[in-house]
C-alpha cells in the first residue's frame, strides 16, 4: 500500500498527466449531464434572469432585487448576442467550470505547496457532480462557482498592476452574479484584514479598518435585505424554500416587529422578541445547510452526500489546522464559509440544497490538504519540498 501511495504522490508531480486525467474527468461529467438532461433547462427563475438578459440587449438595467443578479444577466446577454439560445449558455456555462477546475488546481497550488493537495482538490470538485449540475441549468449557480474560483485564483497570483486591476474587475463581477456574493465579499474583506494584521500597522489603524469593514457589510446587507421578507418567513416556521417547514410551527405568542425597520434591524429585534424560537429555527436551518441531506432526498442520494461530503469536512478541519497561520487567504476562505452559513442560517434553506455550492471548492481545497498530510504521514512519505517554506499568500 505504502508503495502504491508513494507512486500517486510521484504521479502527482507530473502536472501533464495530472490535467489530462482530470480534464477527461470533466469531459464526462459534462456528458454525463448533457445524457441525462438532453440539453440546457430551464426553472423557476430562469425566466426572470432571460428577461433581465433582453432588457440588457434593448438598453435598460434590472430593477429591484434583480440588481444583485446583474453580471449574470450580462453573461446570458452577451451569449444571446453572439449565440442566440439557452444551450449555448449552458456550453458556455460547462467551459467555464473546465478553466475553473484549471485555476482551483494552480489556486491550491498557490495555498498548500504540495502537488498531491491541489490534484485532489480538482478530482473532488469534479467527483461532488452536484456542482456541475448546475451548468446545465439557466441559473446563477454556475456561474458564480466558477468565477468565485477563477477571480479568486487571478487576485493571489497577480503580481503587477495591470494584473490587480483585472482581479478586481473580476471580483466585482462576481459579487453581482447573485446575492451570495454578499458571503464572497466578506471574505474579501477579510482577506484584506489579514495584510492589515500582518504589516503590524498601529491599534487605531486596525480598529478602524475593522469599523469600516462592520459598517460597510452593515449598510450593505441592509440594503440586499430590503426586497426580502425574512421575518415573515420565520413567522410561518419556513426552513426550507418555499414554504417547508419539516413540522415546524410557530408559537402563539410570536411577536412581529413593525414594518416600519429596517429589514436588519426588523430581523435583529424578532430574535430579540423571540429568542428561543428563532435560535431553534435558525440552528436548524444551518444544519440542513451543511448537512446538504433532505428529507425528500433518494436514500442513494442521502447515503452518497453523507459518505463523501462529512469526510472531508473532518478532513477540511485537519487541513485548515496544517495551514501555517501566515496564510492569509485561509481568511477569505473561513470568512467565506462562515458568512455563506449565516446567510443560510438567517433566511432560509434551498429545497435542492444549491446554496452550499460555491463554498464547497474552498472547502475541498482545506478537505484535499488534510488527506495529503495523513497519506504522507501514515505511510511515512516525504512531504513536498515546496512545503518547506512558510506561506505567505
Amino acid at each position: 500500500m505504502r508503495h502504491f501511495i508513494a507512486q500517486v504522490i510521484r504521479y502527482s508531480h507530473n502536472t501533464i498527466f495530472v490535467v489530462s486525467i482530470l480534464f477527461l474527468l470533466w469531459l464526462l461529467v459534462q456528458f454525463y449531464l448533457i445524457k441525462v438532461y438532453g440539453g440546457a433547462v430551464t426553472a423557476v427563475d430562469s425566466p426572470i434572469y432571460i428577461e433581465d438578459a433582453n432588457r440588457l440587449l434593448n438598453g435598460s438595467l434590472p430593477e429591484g432585487r434583480t440588481i444583485w443578479y446583474t453580471s449574470y444577466s450580462l453573461f446570458l446577454s452577451s451569449v444571446f448576442f453572439l449565440w442566440g439560445g439557452i444551450h449555448e449558455v449552458m456550453l458556455a456555462q460547462m467551459a467555464l467550470s473546465g478553466i475553473a477546475a484549471i485555476c482551483l488546481y494552480f489556486l491550491s497550488l498557490k495555498i498548500t505547496s504540495d502537488r498531491l493537495a491541489a490534484a485532489l482538490s480538482v478530482l473532488f470538485y469534479l467527483l461532488w457532480v452536484k456542482i456541475h449540475h448546475w451548468n446545465v441549468f439557466i441559473y446563477s449557480e454556475s456561474l458564480f462557482t466558477s468565477f468565485g474560483i477563477i477571480s479568486i485564483t487571478v487576485l493571489i497570483k497577480s503580481k503587477h498592476p495591470w494584473q490587480y486591476l483585472l482581479s478586481t474587475l473580476l471580483l466585482l463581477y462576481t459579487f453581482f452574479i447573485r446575492p451570495s456574493g454578499f458571503g464572497f465579499f466578506v471574505g474579501l474583506l477579510a482577506y484584506g484584514f489579514s495584510f492589515v494584521h500582518y504589516r503590524q500597522f498601529p491599534k487605531w489603524a486596525l480598529a478602524a479598518f475593522v469599523f469600516l469593514m462592520i459598517a460597510v457589510t452593515t449598510l450593505l446587507l441592509n440594503k440586499m435585505l430590503t426586497d426580502y421578507i425574512l421575518v415573515e418567513s420565520y413567522a410561518k416556521a419556513e426552513i426550507i424554500y418555499p414554504n417547508i417547514t419539516l413540522g415546524f410551527e410557530p408559537p402563539t405568542n410570536l411577536v412581529i416587529p413593525s414594518n416600519n425597520y429596517t429589514p436588519l434591524v426588523r430581523l435583529i429585534l424578532f430574535a430579540l422578541y423571540n429568542p428561543l424560537y428563532f435560535v431553534k429555527i435558525s440552528l436548524f436551518k444551518m444544519g440542513l445547510f451543511l448537512a446538504n441531506i433532505k428529507p425528500y432526498f433518494s436514500a442513494v442520494h442521502n447515503i452518497a452526500i453523507v459518505s463523501m461530503l462529512y469526510p472531508l469536512y473532518l478532513f477540511a478541519v485537519k487541513g485548515y489546522v496544517n495551514l501555517t497561520h501566515h496564510s492569509k487567504i485561509r481568511y477569505f476562505i473561513v470568512s467565506y464559509v462562515l458568512a455563506q452559513t449565516l446567510i443560510v442560517t438567517l433566511t432560509t434553506e434551498n429545497w435542492d440544497g444549491r446554496f452550499l455550492v460555491p463554498i464547497l471548492p474552498f472547502i475541498f481545497i482545506l478537505s484535499a490538504t488534510g488527506i495529503s498530510l495523513v497519506l504522507r504521514n501514515k505511510f511515512q512519505l516525504p512531504h513536498s519540498a515546496e512545503r518547506k517554506s512558510t506561506l505567505r499568500i
